[in-house]
């Protein structure tokens, strides 16, 4: 995903990026809402998710001029929520926040999943990409993937992952980490990755591979162990941290992200408008420099667009099917 710091000074990159945003949106869509907005989040209260609809929330409000509220409604790796949203979403006023995995991995992932990532749904905008990160409990005592793989080797069939549930984005992660190191875990399911902290750094969950943002504060806490972001390139937030490239796991890199979506059918000036405020919030210094510090990347304004993030899905589900078809394959997927 691109961002925006290719070597421009962080605050001048941030005032660039918001003037261009500000002046792009001559013209836009003069529909607003009516009522206070809802976004849902089919994740627990404090997930990355979470966190990212909170944050864009915050100024996407005072563009709208109606206040906007988030609902988590999590179970079942996203599914609980996606089909509350569809069951309940009218005229623009309720959105939900999707992920790579509720709208990419999940259809390969779940049997019977009951919507479509493709023709349910009405893109809004990509809100920000979150690298995934494989960390480990303090308690199993290993610091590097070397070390990782030599747990492995001594404690094979009885080490315990967490995830967010099947489909989730961390329940891929989780896949490809086995596949990678042939783990052979036993996988246990949450209603979201910020309870299944609590369990890792206790120690009754050796592993999880999850996104930056909601695994960053107990790493910085130094209450878990970071081995490798799954990224191209390091984050500035954890420099010290390698990539899955530089470990010689390449297979594991997991562009994760967040966007916006509002119901299929809801009319395009709407959609534009939504789009306009989602634009504007990520241009805004506060809104980008509370994501920067989290570790997520913002996409830059051609990546952002309705009609990006509609090719994202796209391309998601597509790629997703093929490498869980491999799994299968392999027998890794369980």
């Amino acid at each position: 995903m691109k961002h925006a710091r290719n070597g421009i000074p962080r605050r001048t990159a941030l005032a660039m990026f918001a003037t261009a945003l500000l002046a792009g949106t001559a013209g836009a869509s003069s529909w607003r809402p009516s009522q206070p907005v809802r976004i849902v989040v089919p994740f627990a209260a404090g997930g990355p998710s979470d966190t990212i609809a909170r944050i864009v929330a915050d100024e996407m409000t005072t563009v709208l001029g109606e206040p906007i509220y988030i609902e988590n409604i999590s179970g079942e790796g996203g599914r609980t929520g996606v089909l509350r949203f569809l069951d309940e979403a009218r005229d623009g006023h309720t959105l939900i926040m999707g992920h790579m995995g509720t709208h990419g991995a999940a259809p390969s992932l779940t049997g019977n999943l009951g919507y479509d990532p493709m023709a349910d749904f009405a893109p809004v905008g990509l809100a920000a990409g979150t690298p995934l990160v494989i960390c480990a409990s303090r308690k199993i005592n290993v610091r590097t993937i070397d070390q990782l793989k030599e747990f492995v080797a001594a404690n094979r069939g009885r080490i315990r992952m967490a995830h967010a549930g099947r489909g989730s984005v961390s329940h891929a992660g989780g896949l490809l980490l086995d596949a990678a190191l042939k783990i052979e875990p036993t996988f246990v399911a949450y209603a979201g990755t910020g309870p299944a902290l609590n369990d890792i750094v206790s120690g009754d969950i050796d592993l999880i591979a999850d996104q930056i943002v909601n695994v960053l504060p107990a790493i910085t806490a130094r209450k878990i162990v970071p081995l490798a972001i799954a990224s191209r390139e390091r984050s500035p937030i954890l420099s010290g941290v390698p990539t899955v490239g530089e470990i010689g796991l390449e297979g594991m890199r997991v562009d994760a992200w967040n966007a916006l979506f509002a119901k299929a059918g809801t009319p395009p000036e709407q959609i534009a408008a939504l789009h306009e405020a989602l634009r504007i919030a990520l241009g805004r210094p506060a809104t980008r420099a509370r994501l920067f510090d989290l570790g997520a990347e913002i996409p830059d304004e051609a990546s952002g667009t309705s009609e990006a993030l509609r090719r994202l899905v796209e391309d998601e589900t597509r790629r997703w099917a093929a490498l869980l078809h491999e799994l299968r394959g392999n027998q890794v997927l369980r």
